[in-house]
Parts: structure tokens; C-alpha cells; sequence
């Protein structure tokens, strides 16, 4: 590792790739310094390395390492949501002052919980309360391999182009990535949340991303996550577009013919409309 690439990197990071084994980290000073060099060192990396994949993959390493060599008193799942949400809000920082990651996984993880308290729903697909908290989580997670896109991408105003758009369908895997990292640092089992996690950009037709994998092959929550992301998408402003009214919404994703599992789609069509109301009068 050259010292141009150890200099961006924070000094509790420093110590930690120098393997000085005798320096006590609080996990505070862990949790913030990787999440810091993730999200805010994209711009480096970008201009000087030209490979985010890989750049997302190291830090996940170093992130393993991080987690290995601190003394959280903190465990399980409830650490990793914790850090991932740390890491969304240090993403949402360098994107001031038009962050909005953590607002939409929080948006589409309300959404997702509506469309699975659904009756209908609810007997159809044999949703039960345990899927439904799985689903949520899935979902509060889903975006997570955003703070691996480089901020240019996701603040650009205009259409991305090829270059930029084979990037930005990165980032399932790379949430994928991240969160199978997390799982195994914390020795906890979240093999299915994370395909769901991995799967809510992928197509019932097989034209999704990143993977092109069809209806048979797409996990519940995906299919779930899918719906409201896509509602949640459309119905929030972003630096290069308005947002569109939710019967506006509706209609765009009855129209896109084979993305959604369509019997879904239109279960979930009145649970969207009334959470998105009470979202409203929150904000309000």
C-alpha cells in the first residue's frame, strides 16, 4: 500500500493496517473512522485508483478487520444496523446539502412494512410476522452500496451515461458485499435478508440488474422491496427531477409491463397510497 493512498485514511485506520496490536480502539473510534474513509473516500479513490468496485471491496476487508480488532460491547444484528445507518448518514453528509439515503431506506422500510401487513398480502405470498421484521430490515439496509457510488454519480443533475450508469448497478452488490462482511464479523445468519437486499433491483421479465435474474429466482422481499422502492423512487424529489404525485406513480409502475410481480402490484397499490399519506402529515 503506497503513502499516498495511507495518507487519506484516518489514524485509528493507520494503526490498524500497521497491525499495532498493543493499541486499545474504541469501537466509537472504529465505527466512525471506517464508515468515514467509506463514504467520504470516494472522491479519492475515483481520481486516483478509477475502480470503486474494488475500492468497495477493500474496505469492506479493512471493515472486517476494524470489527475483529475493536471491543464492542454491542453484538449482532443491532451493531450492524447501527453501523449501516452511521454509514448512510456519512454518505448523506458528503452529498449535502441533496443526501437522501437514509430518508428513502427509512421511506421504502415503511413502505415495505405496509405492503406486508397487507391481509391479502399476508395469505397469498404466507407472510408472517417474522418475514415482515425481515422484509423491514431488508429494506431499512437496501441502498446501503450507495456509499460506495462515487458523488458525482449520484449528484449528477442530467441523465447518467453508460460509464456512470454501469456503475451505479453496482451498488445491490455492493450492498451485498458489505452486509455479507458484516454478518460474518458478527457471526449472525442474514443469508436470506442480504439476497433480498441484493435482489430489489432485479425484474420479474429478467431485465433487472445486477444480476438478470427472473420471477422464479427473485426472493419474496425483493419482489417486496422492489415495489416500494420504486414507489418510494418516484414519489421523492432528487437533484434531477421532481417528485411525482403517488397516483402518478402508480400508474408509471402499472404501465412498466414485466417488472413487478404483478398480483402484488396491485395488492399493494392501496397499503402505498395510505402510508404515504402518513408519511406526509409527519413530515408535516
Amino acid at each position: 500500500m503506497d503513502d499516498e493512498y495511507m495518507n487519506q485514511l484516518p489514524i485509528v485506520l493507520q494503526r490498524v493496517l500497521q497491525d499495532k496490536k498493543e493499541e486499545v480502539i474504541s469501537v466509537e473510534d472504529v465505527i466512525r473512522s471506517s464508515w468515514a474513509m467509506i463514504a467520504k473516500g470516494m472522491q479519492f479513490v475515483d481520481s486516483k485508483l478509477n475502480m470503486p468496485g474494488e475500492y468497495v471491496k477493500e474496505m469492506g476487508t479493512f471493515l472486517k478487520k476494524l470489527i475483529d480488532k475493536s471491543y464492542a460491547s454491542k453484538t449482532g444484528l443491532a451493531s450492524i444496523v447501527d453501523m449501516a445507518k452511521m454509514g448512510v448518514m456519512l454518505k448523506d453528509t458528503s452529498l449535502n446539502p441533496t443526501g437522501h439515503i437514509l430518508t428513502h431506506n427509512k421511506n421504502v422500510a415503511f413502505y415495505a412494512e405496509s405492503i406486508c401487513a397487507s391481509e391479502k398480502i399476508k395469505t397469498a405470498y404466507y407472510v408472517t410476522e417474522k418475514i415482515s421484521n425481515r422484509i423491514k430490515l431488508a429494506a431499512l439496509l437496501h441502498d446501503i452500496g450507495k456509499i460506495g457510488i462515487p458523488d458525482y454519480i449520484l449528484n449528477k443533475p442530467d441523465m447518467l451515461n453508460l460509464s456512470e450508469w454501469n456503475i451505479m448497478e453496482q451498488h445491490p452488490l455492493y450492498s451485498e458485499t458489505i452486509l455479507n462482511l458484516m454478518s460474518q464479523a458478527f457471526n449472525v445468519d442474514m443469508e436470506l435478508l442480504i439476497m433480498e437486499v441484493g435482489s430489489h433491483h432485479e425484474r420479474c421479465d429478467g431485465k433487472g440488474y445486477p444480476k438478470k435474474i427472473a420471477e422464479q429466482n427473485i426472493p419474496l422481499g425483493g419482489k417486496i422491496i422492489a415495489v416500494a422502492d420504486c414507489f418510494a423512487g418516484l414519489t421523492e424529489k432528487r437533484v434531477y427531477k421532481e417528485p411525482k404525485t403517488p397516483q402518478q406513480a402508480i400508474e408509471i409502475m402499472r404501465a412498466d409491463e414485466g417488472h413487478f410481480d404483478e398480483y402484488m402490484l396491485q395488492q399493494a397499490i392501496t397499503p402505498l397510497l395510505k402510508a404515504y399519506e402518513k408519511l406526509r402529515k409527519n413530515i408535516a
